[in-house]
């Protein structure tokens, strides 16, 4: 017989926004891409379109690198996918995390993947996206359209490029 307190356990869902969700609206800082060194909202520009967000703490720069290549190949210049990866910034320095992400960034230069800072001050964001349980995730990505989440993927793992890809190949 399965105690409550682990029934409860199983019913709960993880951190992160979970299929079906909707996603909010925020005003990062744009490190690269189109919009670099502004404040544009990227749901607000692309969010009705095809969408990749990757949320990440920055703690395994190795595998997130793995993973920020695998979409900027598969999101090809004939898809209107747009994809983004957006530093959690939960230590609070804007200009700590904008350095981070820009040098992450110069050895590789993906350029279908844009790079984004959460602004310290815009803790809600973390709260819309559902990030606020630190602990239970170093990167969380999101493929959506419509602004709704089609499929989430929490600390991801090398089985799960395979379905990354081909949920990103359905969007284009």
């Amino acid at each position: 017989m399965i105690s409550l307190a682990l029934f409860v356990a199983l019913a709960m869902p993880g951190p992160g926004l979970q299929p079906g969700d909707t996603l909010a609206a925020f005003e990062p800082y744009h490190v690269t891409g189109p919009y670099a060194e502004t404040t544009n909202c990227p749901i607000c520009e692309w969010g009705i379109g095809p969408m990749v967000i990757v949320w990440t703490q920055m703690k395994d720069p190795e595998s997130l690198r793995k993973v920020v290549s695998l979409i900027n190949v598969t999101v090809t210049p004939m898809t209107r996918v747009r994809a983004i990866l957006v530093d959690a910034n939960l230590a609070g320095d804007d200009t700590a995390s904008r350095a981070g992400l820009a040098s992450f960034y110069e050895p590789f230069k993906p350029q279908k993947v844009f790079f984004l800072s959460r602004m310290a001050n815009l803790r809600k964001s973390l709260e819309d996206f559902k990030l606020l349980d630190t602990k239970k995730w170093e990167t969380i990505i999101y493929v959506s359209n419509n602004r709704s989440v089609l499929q989430s993927f929490v600390n991801p793992k090398a089985q799960d490029e395979a379905k990354l890809v081909e949920t990103i190949r359905r969007l284009g």
